[in-house]
């Protein structure tokens, strides 16, 4: 996932968000020939933080630019046990 994160953060890509497995998963445990072990939990999630940024799945928009929003509306305002609470990743800020 660093990996991953680093081209987000170098390449600034427009991203589409998906409901379900993309090419971010691709190297996932959870991933089970396309299918997310975890969809309902995951799903759930994404769920919980696109009714934050106001979007929807099939929206269209840039790396930065989801990640401002995170910042803003989820991990400034202190919402990831809120938005994130049934996750088991350790988030980092890196504020």
């Amino acid at each position: 996932m660093s990996r991953i994160i680093d081209i987000l953060n170098t390449e600034n890509p427009v991203l589409i968000l998906t409901d379900g497995c993309d090419i971010i998963c691709t190297d996932c445990p959870n991933n089970i020939n396309g299918k997310c072990k975890n969809h309902a939990k995951v799903n759930a999630i994404d769920k919980s933080c696109l009714a934050e940024y106001g979007l929807d799945f099939g929206t269209e928009i840039r790396w930065n630019d989801l990640k401002k929003l995170a910042y803003d509306k989820i991990i400034i305002p202190e919402k990831i046990p809120e938005v994130c609470k049934d996750c088991s990743w350790q988030c980092k800020t890196n504020k």
